[in-house]
C-alpha cells in the first residue's frame, strides 16, 4: 500500500510538473507571436479549455525531454565556459553557482565519490551501476524518505520546464523581431541581443534550482539507505541474541508468506515478495545479501510455483553459507516426474516436509 501511495504521488507530481510549464509556454507564446495568429488559437469555450490543458500537458512532456537532453546541458556548458573566461579560478572554485552548474555526468561522478555510494557499493559488489544501486536504496528506505525524494524530483522537473520555456520564448521572440521587420537592422540586432541576455538571465534561477534539487533527489536515497544500514548494524550488534531472522523463499503470488508470519510470530522475517525491485540484477544482489543476513531459510515449493528455479538458487546458496534450510516440497508430491529433479534441493535442506503446516510446526519448535 505504501508503494502504491508513493507511485500515485509521483504520478500526480509528474502531471503537474509537466502541465504547468506547458501552460506557461503556451501563454507566453500568445504574447510573443503575431497577434492575429495568437487570436486564432485563443481558447474560449469549455471544450477548448480542456483541449488547451491537454495540449499544455503534451507541450510540458516535450519540454521535459528538451530540457533534460538539450537546453539544460547546453546552458550549463556555456555558463561554465563564461565563468572560466571572465573570472579567476580561485573565485570560481568558491562560487556556489559553479558547484550547482554541473552536468549529469559530473553529478554522477560526485555521487560516486560520496561515502554513501562507496559503502553501499561494497555491500553489493556485483552491482556497479549507480542507477541500479540507487534503485536498491529507493526500494529499501521508508515511506517518508521516498515521499521527500519524489517532492525533490517534482521541484526539479517543474524548474526545468519553466527554464526551458523561458529559453524557447526567448528564441521565438528574437525570431519574431526579424520576421515582423518593424525594426531597422541595427535596432533588430540591439533588440535581439537585449532579449537574449534578458532570457538567459531570467532562466538562470530556474536552472540553478533544477540542478540543486535534481542533485538532492539523486543523493537522498543513498544517504537515507546508508543511515538505515548503520542503524540495522547497531541493532544487530546490541541485540545479537534476539529473534532469529527467517528468509521466506518461494512464489510471490499466493500470499503464503503472510500465513507463515501469522503462525510463527516469534521471528523476524525477510519477505522478498515485498522488496519492490523489478531490475533482475538488483533483485539478485538484494536476494543474496538478505540470505547472508538471515539465520534460517524457509523454502516453500508450492504446487502453483511454475518452475522453482529461483527457489533452487536460494536454497543452494543458503546451504553453501551454512544456513538452516527448511524445505516444504508440495510441488513434487503432485508431480512424480518432478521429484527426481527436486532431490538435490531436498538433500541440501536440513528439514524436509510435504505440507506447509508441518513446516510451520517445525519452525515454531526451533529454539
Amino acid at each position: 500500500m505504501e508503494n502504491f501511495v508513493t507511485a500515485l504521488e509521483k504520478f500526480f507530481y509528474e502531471v503537474i510538473g509537466q502541465l504547468l510549464p506547458g501552460m506557461f509556454l503556451l501563454v507566453g507564446l500568445f504574447f510573443v507571436v503575431p497577434g492575429d495568429f495568437a487570436e486564432d488559437f485563443k481558447p474560449t469555450g469549455q471544450f477548448e479549455i480542456w483541449v488547451f490543458l491537454a495540449v499544455s500537458y503534451c507541450f510540458g512532456a516535450a519540454l521535459a525531454a528538451l530540457g533534460q537532453y538539450f537546453f539544460i546541458p547546453v546552458y550549463t556548458k556555456y555558463c561554465q565556459a563564461i565563468l572560466n573566461r571572465f573570472f579567476k579560478k580561485e573565485e570560481i572554485e568558491k562560487s556556489e553557482i559553479k558547484k550547482l552548474l554541473v552536468s549529469n555526468k559530473d553529478l554522477n561522478k560526485n555521487l560516486e565519490n560520496e561515502d554513501s555510494y562507496k559503502i553501499i557499493s561494497q555491500r553489493f559488489k556485483g552491482v556497479g551501476s549507480l542507477r541500479t544501486l540507487r534503485n536498491v536504496a529507493m526500494s529499501s528506505i521508508d515511506g517518508a524518505d521516498k515521499e521527500t525524494t519524489v517532492r525533490l524530483m517534482f521541484i526539479s522537473l517543474l524548474s526545468q520546464g519553466v527554464a526551458t520555456s523561458i529559453l524557447i520564448l526567448t528564441a521565438v521572440s528574437i525570431f519574431s523581431i526579424w520576421i515582423d521587420e518593424i525594426y531597422p537592422i541595427l535596432g533588430a540586432i540591439l533588440a535581439s541581443v537585449l532579449i537574449l541576455v534578458l532570457g538567459i538571465a531570467l532562466a538562470l534561477p530556474f536552472v540553478l534550482r533544477e540542478r540543486e534539487f535534481f542533485a538532492r533527489a539523486r543523493r537522498l536515497p543513498l544517504d537515507c539507505y546508508l543511515a538505515t544500514l548503520r542503524s540495522s548494524e547497531e541493532r544487530e550488534g546490541t541485540s545479537k541474541d534476539s529473534r532469529k531472522v527467517i528468509y521466506l523463499s518461494g512464489g510471490h503470488r499466493s500470499g503464503w508468506q503472510d500465513f507463515i508470519m501469522r503462525s510463527a510470530d516469534g521471528f523476524e522475517y525477510i519477505d522478498p515478495s515485498k522488496n519492490g525491485l523489478s531490475d533482475s540484477k538488483a533483485y539478485t544482489s538484494w536476494d543474496l545479501y538478505s540470505i547472508d543476513k538471515c539465520d534460517i531459510v524457509f523454502a516453500y515449493f508450492e504446487s502453483t510455483n511454475p518452475s522453482g528455479y529461483g527457489l533452487a538458487l536460494e536454497v543452494g546458496y543458503a546451504a553453501a553459507k551454512g544456513k538452516h534450510v527448511i524445505f516444504v516440497d508440495e510441488k513434487s508430491e503432485s508431480d512424480q516426474n518432478l521429484s527426481k529433479y527436486v532431490k538435490i534441493i531436498r538433500e541440501a535442506s536440513d528439514a524436509v516436509f510435504e505440507s506447509i503446516d508441518e513446516g510451520v510446526n517445525y519452525l515454531k519448535s526451533l529454539p
